[in-house]
């Protein structure tokens, strides 16, 4: 059964571009104003990720979590580090998030997924789906031996390597609509090439054979240009938004 039609639904306001979503507008969504605390837009201090976790820790890491553009995608390490049992992280995302940080000691929105694989002691495996043919030569040895890479173009192909064993222990999803392309969503990150309907259709996979723990989505617009065109971004961003959680909740 999908365990995710029971639980929250959370919106995670850093940016404020969610007051532009409709899908947002929901009552009955739960929202947690992050936009207070500083020290999170692309790099998150110890302080920051201190009042983050504590803001979050009420709800545990199953359910549903928006989380605001892809600034922010470090939140999913937040959300998993209150899972308690092994589980494995599939990650939709045009990049591997694996990289070092830049600034030593702060976690950021390409590092999280190194910083999992580092330090989190439940996380046994991850899959990454969407990023550019060839990026699994940029990940080290030590981490190809835990880590599947599931390229965009073995996604067009509808030849994707789900592991073998898929159902022996639960998943946790993530998902950056920045592997999407661009005449699907606006993100504030270079993109990939998968389409929605792909993305959906793998997501309805994972959704009927997996235990699916908790999933988050980032990828949202990033407030700098017109009123206009923030406004067409959002409504994009929105209708992939609404598209992806009607997936999951169906």
């Amino acid at each position: 059964m999908n365990e995710l039609q029971r639980r929250p639904v959370v919106v995670m306001n850093f940016s404020g571009i969610y007051r532009l979503e409709p899908f947002a507008m929901d009552k009955r969504l739960t929202h947690i104003d992050c936009s207070d605390i500083s020290g999170t837009d692309g790099y998150c201090t110890r302080e920051a990720a201190a009042k983050i976790g504590k803001r979050i820790a009420k709800l545990g890491p199953a359910g549903i979590h928006f989380i605001d553009n892809g600034n922010y995608h470090y939140v999913t390490k937040l959300w998993t580090d209150m899972i308690q049992e092994p589980f494995r992280l599939i990650l939709f995302d045009h990049h591997t998030d694996m990289q070092p940080s830049k600034i030593p000691g702060l976690l950021s929105c390409g590092s999280w997924v190194r910083e999992m694989l580092i330090h989190n002691k439940h996380l046994k495996e991850v899959t990454v789906l969407g990023t550019p043919a060839g990026a699994e030569r940029r990940a080290t040895q030590e981490w190809r031996r835990r880590v599947l890479f599931d390229d965009e173009e073995l996604i067009h192909r509808h030849q994707i390597k789900m592991p073998d064993d898929i159902g022996r222990c639960p998943v946790y999803v993530s998902i950056d609509k920045d592997v999407l392309s661009t005449k699907e969503v606006v993100t504030n990150w270079d993109q990939g090439k998968v389409t929605l309907a792909e993305l959906k259709a793998i997501l309805d996979y994972i959704l009927a054979h997996e235990r699916v723990i908790g999933m988050d989505v980032c990828g949202e617009y990033d407030l700098c240009h017109s009123l206009f065109e923030d406004e067409q971004a959002a409504d994009l961003d929105s209708h992939a938004n609404e598209s992806i959680l009607k997936e999951a909740v169906s």
